[in-house]
């Protein structure tokens, strides 16, 4: 008997629980009576009955796809939609479009908005776009099925990034100093030095390793030499890398061989 009363106040407790869980998941509504201000009747709470809501404006967020970032701050523009004036849709730009990693089929079947400058995001279907303000970000959700190949150590080559323009040496150096106590005595040293220098323009990068010595005890010798000077740069469209200039060609059937020339590596795991 007494189970059977457990039972009963069970199910009313689930009866009386089911009507706030269908509430939870309706828009929220605003009582704007507790809202201590003259102009209140001049705004509009409803935009802001759905969670997320991100207010129409441009910002400078960071861009996540499938919970992993593939951009830093980006600038991106949200607006309402001529349909429905009470939510904000992200402007996905051709630029934050690159960045997505979809499959190249999709550049021929999506749709863009305003004569090319947004993405009509119903043209990829199951793809959801949420700004969060506080964390900065935009985050998408796309299908894993329209997809290029990803995984934490290798990004789809829409992604590539050429960088910035800049130049830069490097260098290891090394130094000695022999004091000689006997036979022909006297302090001598040496300085060896290697490195690299180069430069980034655009899509290519120009190299050039460098070593030099001097002092006396290299011989009393001063020297400078280019070991090497070459250039290169990723064709993205072949997953390869294109390399001009002085180079070794490495085998593992044969010793390496230095010649000047073109070389154009395929490589699906460069980055």
């Amino acid at each position: 008997m007494k189970s059977m009363k457990l039972n009963l106040i069970t199910k009313l407790m689930l009866l009386m629980l089911t009507p706030m869980v269908a509430l939870s998941e309706e828009a929220v509504d605003f009582n704007t009576d507790f809202i201590d201000s003259d102009g209140k009747e001049n705004v509009d709470f409803s935009k802001f009955s759905h969670a997320n809501y991100v207010p129409p404006g441009d910002y400078s967020l960071a861009i996540e796809v499938n919970r992993a970032k593939v951009s830093m701050e980006q600038p991106i523009t949200f607006f309402n939609p001529n349909y429905d004036d009470k939510i904000s849709l992200a402007c996905v730009t051709p630029e934050i479009y690159a960045l997505l990693g979809l499959k190249k089929e999709w550049d021929s079947q999506v749709k863009w908005l305003d004569d090319g400058k947004c993405l009509d995001i119903r043209s990829v279907p199951d793809m959801t776009i949420q700004g969060d303000l506080a964390k900065n970000v935009v985050e998408f959700n796309i299908p894993q099925a329209y997809m290029e190949y990803s995984d934490p150590d290798w990004d789809p080559p829409s992604r590539w990034d050429d960088g910035i323009m800049g130049a830069f040496i490097d260098y290891n150096a090394t130094g000695r100093v022999v004091n000689k106590q006997t036979g022909d005595k006297g302090t001598k040293s040496g300085l060896t030095a290697t490195g690299t220098m180069g430069a980034n323009i655009g899509a290519w990068r120009l190299r050039a390793d460098w070593q030099t010595q001097n002092g006396e005890l290299n011989k009393g010798s001063k020297s400078w030499s280019w070991n090497q000077l070459y250039a290169y740069r990723a064709i993205r469209s072949m997953s390869a890398r294109l390399t001009l200039g002085e180079q070794y060609l490495t085998s593992n059937l044969f010793d390496s061989i230095r010649f000047i020339g073109a070389t154009l590596e395929t490589n699906e795991a460069m980055l």
